[in-house]
């Protein structure tokens, strides 16, 4: 999910990070979608939810 998170990292003296991990936003899913996906979910009552394609071949390996 695209929540740049990563770019607030600091350290032990709380200086920040910056961007510290290599996140392809422009493939990542959008906080929107994200939310949605789990509405869905919720009103469905499902327990868990595979949200990508590796995750769902995943689960049958």
């Amino acid at each position: 999910m695209a929540t740049r998170i990563h770019g607030r990292y600091v350290n032990a003296r709380v200086e920040p990070l910056g961007d510290t991990h290599n996140i392809d936003y422009e493939r990542a899913m959008s906080t929107e979608t994200c939310a949605r996906i789990t509405m869905n979910a919720i009103t469905k009552r499902k327990r868990q939810v595979l949200t990508s394609t590796r995750g769902r071949i995943g689960q049958w390996i």
